[in-house]
């Protein structure tokens, strides 16, 4: 999923759920770096996101995926390995 439809879906979900707007969001951005990604922001954006690409994420990477560029890289993983 490079600079595309499916990263501009991601980011937008992210400006959603953390109510801040997209042009302050990149790659960088994390769960250290704003404030507003807290806790439970984390599950909502999680949920999210399944239901933006129809993918599921394991509990255990939940707690993994803390950053813009980790949430875009599981995303193209799930989504490939569902196109299969």
């Amino acid at each position: 999923m490079e600079n595309g439809p499916a990263e501009e879906r991601l980011f937008s979900v992210l400006s959603s759920i953390l109510n801040v707007p997209r042009a302050s969001l990149n790659l960088d951005s994390s769960r250290n770096s704003l404030e507003e990604w807290d806790s439970l922001k984390h599950m909502f954006v999680m949920l999210a996101l399944e239901e933006e690409f129809s993918i599921e994420f394991a509990d255990h990477e939940i707690a993994t995926l803390r950053s813009a560029s980790s949430l875009r890289d599981a995303v193209v993983a799930k989504t490939r390995q569902s196109e299969r």
